[in-house]
């Protein structure tokens, strides 16, 4: 197996909690070095790991010469961390969103091409045991052909971390939003164009949205709906799907299991369209009762892509990349397309 000399920017949240621990954790991965300007998380992660730590990027890349560089630093910061890696000869694995505007992402593109770089987008949301099962459903075809979504994310949050400016790139259709729409496109495999969205800053300490609404589209005309708030008391159903047959749903984003409620259209009496206008009965519908299935499909966590092993696949095996760089584009082209509409 081949091992990736790897390097991580950025000891926050996800750098420290997150990709330091699978890189660690995995096969085909040795940590070498990270970069941090903080100096509590620069001696904490000397003192844990026993390696290098730097608060100069190219001083870490001269150094240290990685395969690959996980850029887990604010978005404002990935357009130089990014570049400067592939200068320096690493392919890149970088955190969500990939920069902070559609501009910078052409940039980190065409560098990508001029050097003969590899970048991968770390998209998680689409990889988790609970999206993985919701596409076996769909693939099941018990509610048929679908022709709505509905995904949501809903809390009271006063958010008052550099996510709540817009100068670092916050908001949460850049922070939140990538998420569910990566997993929107992934499970109807499908690109998506923007119908409306609407942001509004409520609960936040900042100046970025805390309250999304977005409605896009699906090319063969699926309507899907986001709504993402930081300044709900009460939550919105986190996942509702909606097919010819029936429905899938689940209360909570992270759930255990999908209810699905569905018709078998051969076990359903006949019925005709009553095209005179005296209503059969004086009644709305006389339509008899339809004969209903109903499952409960659990969520197994071996439903579950383990990312770290798609990026060895992708990195160091020359297999195809779990999220193609263009879907990464496409997907800030929307984000993109959605900050634009909310501004009309």
């Amino acid at each position: 197996m081949k091992i990736l000399r790897t390097a991580v920017i950025g000891l926050g949240r996800t750098g420290w909690n997150r990709h330091v621990p699978n890189i660690v954790s995995h096969d085909g991965f040795e940590l070498v070095a990270a970069m941090d300007t903080s100096p509590e998380r620069m001696a904490e992660f000397e003192t844990k790991y026993g390696l290098p730590v730097y608060d100069n990027i190219t001083d870490m890349l001269k150094s240290e010469k990685p395969d690959l560089v996980i850029v887990a630093s604010p978005t404002h910061f990935h357009k130089e961390h990014i570049i400067t890696s592939m200068e320096f000869g690493a392919d890149v694995f970088a955190e969500k969103p990939v920069a902070k505007d559609i501009d910078e992402v052409y940039e980190i593109r065409d560098a990508a091409k001029r050097m003969g770089r590899k970048i991968m987008v770390f998209q998680p949301h689409r990889a988790n045991a609970v999206v993985n099962t919701l596409k076996k459903i769909f693939e099941e075809n018990k509610i048929g052909k679908l022709h709505m979504i509905k995904r949501a994310d809903t809390s009271y949050v006063r958010r008052n971390d550099w996510q709540a400016l817009k100068k670092y790139g916050g908001g949460m259709l850049n922070n939140y939003g990538a998420h569910y729409i990566d997993q929107l496109r992934y499970l109807t495999g499908e690109d998506l164009r923007v119908l409306s969205c609407t942001c509004d800053r409520v609960a936040t300490c900042g100046d970025a949205e805390d309250v999304v609404q977005i409605i896009m589209k699906s090319e063969s005309g699926i309507a899907l709906d986001v709504n993402i708030s930081q300044a709900a008391a009460y939550p919105i159903t986190s996942w509702m799907a909606f097919g010819e047959y029936g429905t899938v749903f689940a209360e909570e984003e992270f759930c255990e299991e999908f209810k699905v409620k569905y018709i078998v259209p051969e076990e359903c009496p006949p019925i005709e369209l009553q095209s005179t206008l005296a209503a059969k009965g004086r009644t709305y519908s006389s339509e008899p009762p339809l004969p209903w299935h109903e499952e409960t499909v659990k969520v197994e966590p071996s439903a579950a892509i383990d990312f770290y092993v798609k990026c060895h696949e992708y990195f160091a095996e020359d297999k195809e990349p779990f999220v193609p760089f263009e879907q990464s584009v496409r997907l800030m082209e929307i984000l993109d397309e959605g900050h634009k509409a909310a501004q009309l």
